[in-house]
């Protein structure tokens, strides 16, 4: 029988369509919201998020509502997700599995563990880059990038290290309710500051019924800066689906994880089964 070989590549930038913030006290929730329990993944994504942050909060004084359907949420200035500082809640636009978008959630769950409002740039991009998502908003609200640092040489880069985490080891549906990451990172192995001349991360998916790409790339220039022996990381986040229908999906399969970084891949990209 011979296999079909699917090829399915997403060169989408990450647009004002994932905006995120924080509501004032007292606005009301957004029309339609309604609560739900949250999947058990996302105590790893709160986890995730208080270690890049170094700060920490509760994760179950936060209440976790979603509005079905919804691309963005109603009342808003185009939102997709929001933390509301009156009874510590986190809304979700619920279109195109919303509750999946982990780089999403992980930006409210910033705000909440921050305990305010705005976007401060060292926070979103600066230590927690490449954990949760900012765009449009986040990074005008952030104010610009710092200066490079002078003593860093433009190498191409080829000269950074690629490697790939899948996390868990074994996923699949019985296993955080069927969500995966796979973790990108660069690292700098020179004794000197570096800056990538191109950056952007990205992956190859490749199984025995096709290949899917994705390629994301550098929204800001703090992605391209490493510090000597500094390493810069990005979570692609996967829910086990039966079909393979936007980049947070992923079908259970024997897939190659390839990661990439400018374009490089990974030397050595594992090879993990992701089971039903």
């Amino acid at each position: 029988m011979k296999t079909r070989h699917n090829s399915i590549s997403w060169r989408l930038p990450l647009l004002a369509a994932l905006a995120a913030c924080e509501s004032p006290t007292g606005v009301p929730l957004p029309a339609g919201a309604v609560r739900f329990t949250p999947p058990s993944v996302y105590r790893q994504w709160w986890t995730l998020t208080e270690q890049c942050s170094g700060r920490q909060g509760s994760f179950d004084a936060v209440s976790w509502y979603v509005v079905p359907d919804s691309v963005t949420l109603p009342g808003t200035n185009g939102f997709n997700g929001e933390w509301y500082s009156a009874g510590d809640r986190i809304v979700l636009a619920g279109g195109e599995d919303g509750i999946s978008t982990g780089d999403l959630v992980r930006h409210e769950m910033l705000h909440a563990i921050l305990r305010g409002g705005g976007h401060p740039r060292d926070m979103f991009v600066g230590r927690c880059g490449g954990v949760v998502v900012c765009a449009a908003e986040c990074l005008s609200d952030g104010g610009p990038a710092p200066p490079p640092d002078p003593a860093a040489r433009s190498e191409p880069a080829s000269t950074l290290d690629v490697t790939v985490d899948v996390v868990p080891d074994a996923p699949g549906a019985a296993t955080w309710d069927g969500y995966l990451m796979m973790i990108v990172h660069a690292h700098n192995p020179e004794n000197y500051p570096v800056l990538a001349q191109r950056g952007g991360f990205g992956y190859e998916l490749r199984g025995p019924g096709g290949t899917v790409r994705y390629n994301l790339p550098a929204e800001v220039p703090e992605e391209t800066r490493f510090a000597a022996g500094g390493t810069k990381s990005f979570i692609f986040d996967f829910h086990v689906t039966g079909q393979l229908g936007n980049r947070y999906h992923i079908t259970p399969d024997t897939w190659t994880f390839n990661g990439s970084y400018g374009g490089v891949p990974a030397a050595s990209p594992p090879t993990v089964t992701v089971s039903p």
